[in-house]
């Protein structure tokens, strides 16, 4: 090709020499298609780095904010089975909202809606005259920055709307998974060039965010399977307590001389740090030191509460389990506190101890953790 600025040859032009104006035109246009390229190359890098699905939008929303004006953005799932929408992220200037607010909506009857024309079609959409199609919407909702979400009727006479818009489908396999809502409150914002970028942005947050979903979905996985080896091992070592408590009993009538063990192999199988057995002194209507584990303070022994006198007292009355995570909480009332406070416990649970129908005592475990 020819490109000249200076004089041009006489007569006809062969075939082979351009003017000078359509080389311009030419090379602006190798200039802006190389610069997309590049864009799309640090695009596909920067949303790479990144598995967190909330991280992932919003570096596609600085990457989108570089290269085209967005007043407001919007991406959304789409389940096609339920025939809904959701948001997964929004933008309102340069501010993030939170979705979890944001109602999700039904995919509106063909032929009506923006955002559902573009997931039933799979086919992009571009206005500079965006109210001009919204008012075609039967699920209208304008969205202020604190996430407020206004029906027509509801908006502010200042408030800014839409006027320019591009909604581009997001892609992944072959089916509609989404879509990018990028908005203007001004006119004839957008063009061609601009429809054609938001297209392969789109794309690569199809493959982004399906990574990142099947990455969150192994994790949840991993600690299932964790929480279920887990479970299993509280029940092997549950099992083999009973049958530490089966060969125990069983070998003597003295059950005064299995209460310590017994009382260690619960605090084990528990996961506490203390247990306290208060057995019943009936004349003296009080709940008496009975045996202990994991206490440091010699005093425990001479400890006696009356019944009904506090939290653990009134569980023995009302037959009820007490639990407390907090022993400063509200409702849960110790005798003798310093003594708790002492032995460092932040948490405890009581039980009222039957034989046959009759209570005859209460268990209490504690906690130095929460």
């Amino acid at each position: 090709m020819f490109c000249s600025t200076g004089r041009s040859p006489p007569g006809p032009w062969p075939a082979a020499f351009a003017r000078p104006s359509t080389c311009k035109h030419t090379a602006h246009a190798l200039e802006n298609r190389n610069r997309e390229i590049q864009l799309l190359y640090e695009a596909g890098q920067a949303l790479s780095q990144t598995l967190d699905l909330d991280k992932l939008y919003e570096t596609f929303m600085h990457i989108l904010k570089k290269v085209m004006h967005c007043d407001h953005l919007f991406i959304s799932s789409f389940e096609k089975n339920a025939g809904q929408i959701y948001s997964v992220f929004a933008m309102e200037n340069t501010t993030i909202l939170d979705v979890s607010s944001f109602p999700p909506v039904y995919l509106e009857p063909e032929g009506q809606g923006t955002q559902s024309r573009v997931l039933r079609s799979g086919k992009s959409l571009l206005s500079n005259d965006w109210q001009s199609m919204f008012i075609s919407n039967n699920n209208r909702y304008y969205i202020e920055d604190d996430g407020t979400a206004f029906t027509p009727e509801q908006l502010p006479d200042d408030a800014e709307i839409t006027r320019s818009g591009i909604i581009v489908p997001i892609i992944f396999q072959e089916q509609v998974i989404g879509a990018i809502q990028i908005l203007s409150i001004f006119v004839n914002t957008y063009s061609e060039n601009d429809l054609r970028i938001a297209e392969a942005l789109a794309s690569q947050i199809a493959v982004a965010s399906n990574n990142a979903i099947l990455y969150r979905r192994a994790q949840f996985e991993i600690e299932e399977r964790k929480r279920s080896d887990e479970n299993i091992k509280r029940q092997v070592e549950r099992l083999m307590a009973i049958s530490e408590f089966d060969r125990m009993i069983g070998s003597s009538f003295n059950l005064d001389n299995h209460l310590p063990k017994l009382t260690e192999l619960v605090c084990t199988y528990l996961h506490v740090d203390a247990a306290l057995i208060l057995l019943v002194d009936a004349p003296a209507q009080e709940l008496a030191y009975a045996m202990s584990y994991g206490f440091t303070q010699p005093a425990i022994k001479e400890l006696r509460i009356g019944l009904g006198a506090d939290s653990v007292g009134r569980s023995r009355l009302e037959e009820n389990r007490l639990a407390a995570f907090d022993l400063h909480e509200a409702g849960v009332h110790l005798s003798q506190a310093k003594f708790w406070q002492a032995e460092g416990f932040h948490s405890f649970y009581a039980v009222p101890l039957n034989a046959k129908g009759v209570l005859k005592g209460v268990w209490k475990s504690s906690s130095a953790r929460p």
